[in-house]
């Protein structure tokens, strides 16, 4: 059978959006950047929008049914990227910042247009709706959505250590293409160098800022000396670049709130972690008593009392091999949200509606 048939088989049957549901989402597209097959294509078929980009960055240790799949799967769509690069990526973050590069080095190309990528992982679950994402980000106005947390000792210490081992200056790194960018001096007549700094790895990056980072910077030397360390290095690669004021990124933060202790929170994702009985503000929130390094596994009886409730725009961890009836639900759940959507819109251009003789059997899908 032909890629083209799989492809048409494909739409048919997860009824796939072929339009944009309202011109305010047509005007403001997004792109999403992810590194179980199953789960990937179930939430790509509950929250898919032709005019958004979706990007996988697959493990060089994938098994190959599952490149196959994903491979076939972007045959199927023309906003669907799969890079050729492959990288080994593990739990412990080692080349994740490199594999969400090789999915930005792609987006950034002047003929995909979007307004904010998200950096995503596995089990990222969507829990607001696209059209409701768009608001939000509007109402962020450029601003890019990056965790920086150093209030607890654990990102202290970690900065300290990776302070220690390596040269953060420009120089060294060779940080900017244009080297001479990289031979500048503070008032105090010191080089230039990257202010290091922790948070979760999923962000969402406005497109100014990411053409900057993908256009301006050279950032092998950074994420080779990041994946050095031990664990947890994909988390001071986006917040690093995010925050350092001597870069002067677009869209980017500062970083006077790090040195005051100040963690900033962010409105990607929520998890329910737990690291026992005084040690985090979540202890027993996980309806589902199923914990995983320190993280709830969500379940269906988590979906009423937590992920109906919480304001972020993604939830982790929700895994097939635990409960898939949660994912189910919950992907039930924000179809009907989106095609609530969707029939307000098809009667706002449909003009008038005598309610008396409406056409409930009205396609649901836009063709």
């Amino acid at each position: 059978m032909n890629k083209n048939k799989i492809g048409q088989i494909w739409n048919a049957t997860k009824l796939f959006f072929k339009k944009p549901i309202s011109e305010n989402e047509n005007k403001f597209p997004l792109a999403y950047a992810r590194n179980d097959y199953r789960f990937l294509e179930a939430e790509l078929a509950t929250n898919y929008h032709p005019q958004n980009w979706y990007c996988y960055a697959i493990d060089s240790k994938a098994n190959p049914l599952f490149r196959k799949r994903m491979h076939a799967l972007a045959n199927c769509f023309p906003n669907i990227i799969i890079p050729s690069k492959e990288l080994s990526v593990d739990s412990a973050g080692h080349s994740t910042g490199s594999a969400f590069m090789s999915c930005l080095n792609e987006l950034v190309e002047p003929k995909k247009r979007w307004e904010y990528v998200f950096t995503l992982q596995n089990h990222d679950t969507q829990i607001k709706t696209n059209e409701e994402i768009v608001q939000i980000f509007k109402w962020l106005d450029g601003a890019n959505s990056i965790e920086f947390e150093f209030r607890h000792v654990g990102p202290q210490r970690m900065i300290k250590e990776m302070h220690q081992k390596h040269s953060w200056t420009f120089d060294n790194l060779h940080l900017f293409k244009n080297e001479t960018m990289n031979n500048r001096f503070d008032k105090n007549g010191n080089p230039l160098q990257l202010q290091l700094t922790k948070g979760l790895v999923e962000t969402a990056l406005s497109r100014p800022f990411t053409d900057f980072i993908v256009k301006e910077l050279n950032l092998t030397k950074m994420l080779a000396q990041l994946d050095t360390r031990n664990y947890g290095a994909d988390e001071l690669f986006f917040q690093t670049i995010g925050s350092s004021d001597h870069l002067n990124a677009p869209n980017g933060f500062t970083h006077k709130c790090v040195e005051q202790k100040i963690d900033v929170p962010y409105i990607i994702r929520y998890s329910v972690w737990d690291y026992g009985p005084g040690r985090w503000e979540n202890v027993g929130k996980c309806h589902s008593h199923n914990m995983r390094h320190y993280i709830c596994m969500l379940g269906i009886e988590d979906l009423a009392p937590t992920v109906t409730k919480i304001k972020h725009l993604f939830v982790n961890k929700m895994m097939p091999s635990i409960d898939f009836g949660a994912i189910y639900c919950w992907h039930e759940e924000m179809r009907r949200r989106t095609l609530t959507r969707f029939h307000q819109e098809w009667l706002k251009t449909n003009g008038n509606v005598d309610l008396q003789k409406f056409n409930c059997s009205e396609p649901t899908i836009p063709n």
